[in-house]
């Protein structure tokens, strides 16, 4: 046909456009992007009218896309060709040449019959996606099962030396002066006992409601008796945390206390393999509204050695680790904690110098 460029674009019907996904003729624009509404080129017309449109001289229209490459390619006649499937529009195919030209009705069914090829290759690589996909489920879905079945036995085999530990515990009768600091760790061991009988409960009693563990707690305190909690894990790794929070004022939230304090632990240890050679945390607090709801929002910042970018956008996926020895469960099961109070968390940003985290919480009303 004596062509100087050929196109692909395929349809959106969700957002009413095309995209363009494959450019051959012109080494000069292999990294052109373009996207068009339809209404607004003849490329257009072809997917509305669902037949082939030509034009016979693109720099005497006002079809504007690909404006760069018309003028730079001395681009003149264009034949764009709906692609079909079983009568539903995937994307248009054209085609481009630098001098004037009249496509006869050979070369019209020979285009036409080369989109329905591309019309049967597209269908079939997103049915091979689909396949894929649905196979990845399974095997996630596959080892999610086994992953309960083996917590339910864990949790069974756990609670009967925590019991033991409960009551040996209790029976040390450990009292120290309220300012030694040895006075909050055996504060904090009860609580962490307390903590662990609450989740092998909640394991072996898997899909009941526990919104009756949620009580009203000041966020700010969560966070700081966190901190406390891992004060020496840090100090051995020569790390240094700051702690921003808003002054004199409580950021009150609905919570499960062990599961919240689970999500910080998560981030902070996170953070701390990140940086095998000390480094800082900050750790700041703030408010803000998300989607129009007022909200308490935690931000921690490491200057490790931040996440690799091809797993950046996967994190929060079951079973994905960046590290030798992780389950890739933590960052999951952090989502998922959020997302049952209501909140969520995002990666904000992360690289060389360091990785940014984001977590937020709705604010009890009047807090």
């Amino acid at each position: 046909m004596g062509c100087r460029l050929c196109a692909l674009f395929l349809y959106d019907s969700g957002k009413h456009s095309l995209s363009l996904k494959a450019l051959s003729g012109s080494d000069k624009f292999t990294q052109y992007e373009e996207r068009l509404a339809i209404e607004d080129s003849a490329i257009g017309t072809a997917i509305s009218r669902r037949k082939i449109i030509e034009v016979s001289d693109l720099q005497r229209t006002e079809e504007y896309h690909f404006r760069d490459l018309i003028l730079s390619e001395n681009l003149v006649s264009m034949l764009a060709c709906p692609i079909l499937y079983e009568d539903e529009v995937i994307g248009v195919l054209t085609a481009y040449t630098d001098k004037p030209h009249r496509f006869y009705n050979e070369e019209r069914r020979i285009f036409e019959t080369l989109a329905g090829l591309g019309a049967i290759a597209i269908q079939n690589a997103r049915l091979y996606a689909r396949i894929f996909q649905s196979e990845e489920n399974l095997r996630k879905t596959e080892r999610l099962t086994t992953l309960g079945l083996l917590s339910a036995e864990i949790a069974h085999e756990i609670r009967n030396p925590l019991t033991v530990i409960r009551l040996l515990f209790d029976s040390l009768d450990l009292k120290f002066p309220s300012g030694d600091l040895r006075h909050r760790d055996v504060a904090i061991i009860g609580e962490k006992i307390d903590q662990l009988e609450a989740i092998v409960t909640r394991v072996l009693n898997f899909g009941k409601s526990r919104e009756d563990l949620r009580s009203r707690y000041d966020l700010c305190s969560l966070v700081d008796d966190t901190l406390h909690l891992v004060r020496l894990k840090l100090l051995q790794s020569r790390i240094e945390v700051s702690f921003f929070k808003p002054a004199n004022s409580q950021l009150m939230v609905d919570v499960n206390k062990g599961q919240i304090q689970q999500t910080l632990l998560n981030l902070i240890i996170n953070a701390t393999q990140a940086m095998p050679g000390g480094g800082f945390i900050k750790v700041a607090l703030s408010t803000a509204e998300v989607e129009g709801v007022p909200s308490a929002l935690v931000d921690i910042e490491d200057s490790g050695a931040g996440v690799p970018d091809g797993i950046q956008d996967q994190i929060f996926d079951s079973f994905l680790s960046g590290h030798a020895q992780g389950t890739g469960l933590g960052l999951a099961i952090v989502k998922r904690i959020l997302k049952s109070h209501n909140g969520d968390i995002a990666l904000v940003k992360s690289g060389k110098t360091g990785t940014h985290m984001r977590f937020w919480l709705p604010l009890v009303a009047g807090s």
